[in-house]
């Protein structure tokens, strides 16, 4: 089954991390134009001065500068494993101090469901584009010398190359001639 463009692991990344990037983007100039209504929908009392600067720097600033790391890959397309891992990074304390903020605290409002729930979808999305991405998994792609050490494909891909061949037969969709893209 050949690799259709529109479903390769690269696109779907770029897909899911300007969704993401947006998202952040959008969420931070809400928080900066309207920060005593997003901040009554997760419960903070904004105290004018400090409180307000912090909900201005965290939620506007911080959410701001998230949005535009998720959306580089749009801007410079070799960067994407940066922005994958960020979103895994950032995400996996996100859900993991929401977790342990269930078992301290109770009287939660619906607003904090949904919000550990898309902090929990982003996670397991990003993980799993996160490692398809790095292993170079495509579906429906099979190289020859996908069972082989990296080193080992590398060197006789480069051998091949240099030769005017590829030992591999074509290359697969977005891969190099020596098949040598996953490092």
């Amino acid at each position: 089954m050949p690799d259709t463009p529109p479903h390769t692991p690269t696109r779907l990344s770029r897909l899911f991390l300007l969704l993401v990037g947006l998202a952040y983007l959008l969420l931070g100039i809400w928080c900066s134009l309207l920060p005593e209504t997003t901040s009554a929908s997760v419960g903070f009392d904004l105290h004018p001065g400090k409180g307000e600067s912090e909900f201005l720097t965290v939620y506007g600033g911080l959410e701001v500068g998230l949005g535009l790391v998720f959306l580089w890959p749009v801007v410079k397309r070799s960067d994407i494993t940066f922005a994958l891992h960020s979103c895994l990074v950032i995400h996996s304390g996100l859900v993991l101090f929401r977790s342990i903020s269930f078992f301290c605290y109770t009287g939660f409002e619906t607003a904090t469901y949904a919000l550990a729930a898309i902090e929990w979808t982003i996670l397991v999305f990003s993980a799993i584009l996160f490692i398809r991405h790095r292993t170079g998994n495509r579906p429906g792609v099979r190289r020859a010398n996908d069972r082989l050490p990296l080193w080992h494909s590398c060197a006789v891909g480069q051998a091949g190359a240099r030769h005017g061949n590829s030992h591999a037969g074509r290359p697969a969709a977005g891969t190099s001639a020596t098949g040598c893209d996953r490092e």
